[in-house]
């Protein structure tokens, strides 16, 4: 059951002020990233293609010490690895040639939304069967 005098309230009120300047600091920051990202498109990019690099290195890598460390439990740790291989290239090559790589993250979206989108449209015609609730 909630207090509700004077002594609680403003104790309440000093616990949330921190929370509230903490909010405020992050809302500028995000305010100041977002208008960085428009005034620089092109530094945006590459620091997001960076991002993506990074992680395609360090997830390759964990895919391979995982099919090591798993090799005893796991039947063909071989595509485990060469998928952490893949990884590693993929990520290595986005840092080598970012102005290739950007290009080649913009193919892979755009043959992901034709990918889904053609599936989604299959699930549409396999759902029309089903009668409204």
């Amino acid at each position: 059951m909630e207090k509700h005098n004077g002594k609680y309230a403003c104790s309440k009120r000093a616990r949330a002020r921190p929370y509230r300047a903490g909010t405020a600091a992050f809302a500028r920051r995000e305010f100041l990233a977002g208008v960085v990202a428009f005034w620089y498109p092109g530094m945006t990019t590459l620091v997001l293609l960076m991002f993506i690099a990074v992680w395609a290195i360090i997830i390759g890598a964990t895919q391979i010490w995982g099919a090591i460390a798993l090799r005893r439990v796991l039947q063909n740790e071989w595509l485990l690895i060469i998928n952490g291989a893949l990884s590693i290239a993929f990520g290595v090559i986005l840092m080598v040639q970012p102005g290739a790589g950007a290009l080649a993250v913009a193919w892979m979206i755009a043959w992901y939304a034709i990918f889904f989108g053609c599936l989604y449209i299959a699930l549409a015609f396999q759902l029309r069967q089903y009668k409204r609730a």
